[in-house]
């Protein structure tokens, strides 16, 4: 394949030099001028494109550089929100130790209060015994 291909150039180079080698001085001349306007033209654009190209890699540099602080920033929020997360649970395992400990506290608070009720209910109990028997006391004596 390599040599049809080579042999194919060949002959396509042969039959442009004996076409070239038939055109008169005048001919040739104006062949060459408009090769030379058409590559001066091709000069213009291939710097055009590669000033466009450079402009586009310059974008490309910038935008990369701005992922990367968007990856440092999202890391850094990660952090943050893990640390948070970490400071809500330990709010929230307080906040149910001290749930449990008003709970506790109000029973106990009932209890005493009942207690106090109860001990009331005794005193005034006695009192109205002890003065019945005094009221007896006196009476019978």
């Amino acid at each position: 394949m390599v040599k049809r291909k080579q042999t194919v150039n060949e002959v396509q180079l042969k039959a442009r030099r004996t076409s070239l080698e038939k055109k008169s001085k005048d001919e040739l001349i104006n062949i060459i001028l408009r090769k030379d306007k058409s590559e001066r033209k091709m000069n213009a654009k291939i710097q055009e494109l590669t000033g466009l190209l450079n402009e586009e890699n310059s974008i490309v540099k910038n935008q990369a550089g701005e992922i990367s602080g968007f990856d440092k920033y999202k890391e850094n929020t990660e952090e943050i929100i893990k640390v948070k997360q970490e400071q809500i649970d330990a709010l929230i395992s307080d906040k149910n130790n001290l749930s449990e400990e008003v709970a506790d506290w109000s029973k106990k608070y009932v209890n005493v209060k009942n207690m106090a009720s109860i001990r009331k209910k005794v005193i005034f109990t006695c009192f109205g015994v002890i003065t019945i028997l005094i009221v007896l006391l006196f009476c019978l004596g």
